[in-house]
């Protein structure tokens, strides 16, 4: 039986904290696991933003209310390998201006590392400028252990241009697999975007 994914602590700080800071052993080859994957797409338009997830096999999507602000999680089938559960959290309230996503999403990271259970230093060799479609931010990626099960993490925080609207997307794998599934962020990441101009 494969061992799932452990649901672990949310991954982006409440409304406090992004105020604070606005004031101061089998191998599988990525080409493999890419050549296996359907192009068809499910849409969805859920909390806010819009996403995509596979539909052959159907990745399971389902919205989590249990903080301030809700995320979309999404998770790869039962037999996908290797296991993969994606995050997206939008704060459609918090605006911040170019100059400032730097250290929201430094605050951010530092604040989720905690959560899983792993000390707040983010190295500069790990804190990268990065664009996901439409947002414009940093990422980073860390090794977490939760549950007894080792993983890898990568977290993006990001703006979007027009607006400045703040999401984070995070994506959590077996540790070591992140090159394994970076067509799958790319592809999910990539396509997410809030629904409305307001």
């Amino acid at each position: 039986m494969k061992k799932q994914l452990p649901r672990c602590v949310k991954p982006l700080l409440g409304l406090a904290l992004v105020l604070a800071v606005n004031a101061s052993s089998q191998e599988v080859a990525s080409t493999s696991i890419t050549i296996l994957q359907p192009r068809d797409m499910n849409r969805y338009h859920k909390i806010g933003i819009r996403y995509e997830t596979y539909t052959k096999p159907l990745w399971r999507s389902e919205v989590d209310r249990t903080n301030r602000y809700p995320s979309v999680i999404v998770n790869s089938p039962e037999l996908h390998f290797p296991p993969v559960e994606f995050q997206i959290t939008p704060f459609p309230d918090q605006r911040v201006g170019p100059e400032q996503i730097r250290a929201v999403a430094l605050a951010a990271m530092k604040h989720t590392k905690t959560r899983y259970g792993r000390k707040p230093i983010i190295s500069s060799e790990r804190f990268l400028p990065r664009s996901r479609g439409v947002f414009h931010g940093f990422e980073t990626t860390f090794d977490a252990r939760v549950e007894g099960v080792d993983l890898s993490v990568l977290y993006f925080v990001g703006r979007r241009e027009r607006d400045g609207r703040v999401i984070s997307m995070l994506a959590k794998t077996q540790h070591g697999r992140l090159p394994h599934i970076k067509d799958h962020i790319r592809r999910t990441f990539d396509w997410v975007d809030y629904v409305s101009n307001e």
